[in-house]
């Protein structure tokens, strides 16, 4: 199912669940967790979610070519379980700490260690499934990203 499938309200539910996910997040900040602003809204429906603007993707840094501390980056992303790991989910801001600081976003895949995933389990190629939401998700990936950072040309 694509997400400009308008027969269902998978799209508009994960962005209910997602909203959910940020504004409890928000109760407990961490570094390395986006910072949510809250949500948008246009009448009585929720349109959008208001995050802090980051400098680029992890994807588009490598893209660019910029230079990379590719061990500050994978430290930073240790610390955060998301369900959903991958480099286009890693923001690197780089107004807080004047260098390449990652923080996570895209947080519709987040579950509670153990709850069911609800069949968008991360990204493929990165994960690798189970059933119950478990930190085990997000260490395969960033394997993935340790591996592809380090053998970039």
């Amino acid at each position: 199912m694509s997400d400009n499938d308008l027969s269902t309200t998978e799209l508009a539910d994960r962005l209910i669940k997602e909203a959910y996910t940020y504004k409890e997040l928000a109760q407990h900040p961490h570094q390395n967790i986006c910072n949510y602003h809250g949500i948008r809204l246009q009448g009585d429906f929720m349109t959008g979610l208001c995050l802090k603007r980051y400098s680029k993707t992890l994807q588009q840094c490598v893209d660019d070519g910029d230079e990379l501390d590719v061990e500050s980056v994978l430290q930073g992303i240790r610390k955060v379980s998301q369900g959903d790991i991958n480099p286009s989910n890693i923001m690197l801001d780089y107004a807080e700490s004047g260098g390449p600081f990652p923080v996570i976003v895209d947080f519709d895949s987040c579950r509670k260690q153990g709850e069911p995933n609800d069949g968008k389990v991360g990204t493929e190629g990165r994960y690798e499934p189970s059933k119950p939401a478990e930190y085990v998700n997000d260490e395969v990936s960033l394997g993935y990203i340790a591996r592809w950072l380090r053998t970039r040309s």
